[in-house]
């Protein structure tokens, strides 16, 4: 109690205009307040005795202060090493930064769920396995083909490919099979000229073949029936006739003797009504039965269907010498025959020697040679 007194009479102030006051003065002449009341005594101002130098409120700005500063130095930290450049030449920046990120990511990420924990990590799906489709197949081969284009001196000679005729000079043919075939050119007048040819894949081959004129018969003596006539004879008493010498009866006009057994079977090459190109030399290696026929009427018909049922499931042919289309397509359409049958011609016929309206088989071995020779049945 004596220090506040002491402390009231040594400092004094007017508790209205803060004016010093002399101790012990009951009036404020600044502002004329009356000191001598008890209220106005009693809230004098009073200064502490001692005030202590490191207070509370002292202590927490000092404390806020600094973690202000080491706030902005780790921000300062995190951004420097966020930067590529930086984090490059200094990589230590890098390594401190990191850290100070990743608490700063949790702490915003801890803000956003209210301050829920983290929910814990769920393992993601294990994906079902993967089951390779099969490899495709590997795409077909597409087929070669070659073309052939034939000319002649001169020009507009009829041409055969394997003694099938194909059109007239000049003629290119495409799609054609790669393979040997003879080659043949032919005019009125002109001596027939033929070429073998090797056609390759996906190429063509040009072909050109000179006529040469055919020689003209020389010119024979003067016919008896142009000399100038005789005159008449006497007549002779006539004679008793003689009885005339045994002869050999002679051979039909046109007729040929009959392929040999053991012979080579010419070649062909043949279309069937689609299209399709059979060659003889296709069978090579292989025995194959040939029926030549003519004409596809009731005995040629007989022929072509005993032939089918006999050769099922074996190599055999089917040669018409005479095509009629209409025919073909009725026969195939009536019978079931699984034989093919191609489109011949009739000079196939003087090659094999085959007579006129006859059916004749054969039968040609794996090295093309004619095995055996008969003529077909016809019921």
């Amino acid at each position: 109690m004596s220090l506040a007194k002491s402390s009231l009479k040594k400092a004094q102030m007017c508790p209205m205009c803060n004016t010093p006051l002399p101790a012990g003065a009951l009036f404020c002449e600044t502002c004329g307040t009356d000191l001598s009341r008890a209220s106005v005594v009693l809230s004098a101002y009073v200064r502490p005795v001692s005030r202590s130098r490191f207070g509370g409120a002292r202590i927490g700005r000092v404390v806020g202060l600094a973690a202000g500063v080491l706030a902005a130095f780790s921000l300062a930290l995190a951004g420097l090493g966020s930067i590529p450049e930086v984090s490059a030449r200094v990589p230590v920046i890098a390594r401190l930064g990191e850290p100070i990120r990743d608490a700063f990511s949790e702490v915003i990420s801890w803000g956003s769920r209210g301050g829920q924990p983290r929910p814990a990590p769920v393992a993601a799906p294990v994906p079902p396995p993967v089951v390779s489709a099969p490899p495709l197949p590997p795409p077909a081969p597409v087929p070669s083909t070659a073309s052939l284009t034939v000319q002649s001196t001169p020009a507009g000679a009829d041409v055969f490919m394997d003694d099938e005729r194909v059109g007239k000079t000049p003629l290119t043919l495409k799609q054609l099979r790669p393979g040997s075939y003879v080659v043949r050119v032919a005019r009125k007048g002109y001596v027939a000229t033929s070429k073998k040819v090797d056609l390759k894949p996906n190429t063509g081959l040009t072909v050109t073949l000179n006529l040469k004129p055919a020689a003209r018969p020389a010119a024979g003596p003067t016919p008896k029936s142009a000399a100038k006539p005789k005159p008449a004879a006497k007549p002779k008493p006539a004679a008793e006739p003689k009885p005339a010498p045994a002869s050999r009866p002679q051979a039909k006009p046109g007729a040929q003797p009959a392929m040999p057994v053991g012979a080579e079977a010419p070649a062909f090459s043949l279309k069937d009504r689609r299209g399709v190109i059979y060659r003889l030399s296709d069978f090579r290696g292989r025995n194959v039965a040939v029926l030549f026929i003519w004409d596809l009427d009731q005995r040629g018909a007989a022929a072509a269907r005993a032939f089918a049922a006999r050769t099922a499931g074996q190599e055999a042919v089917i040669v018409l010498l005479r095509p009629n289309r209409v025919a073909l397509r009725r026969f195939l359409s009536a019978e079931n025959v699984s034989v093919p049958i191609l489109l011949g011609h009739p000079g196939l016929a003087q090659r094999y020697r085959i007579p006129e309206g006859a059916s004749v088989v054969f039968l040609i071995n794996d090295q093309g040679r004619i095995r055996h020779r008969q003529i077909a049945a016809h019921s």
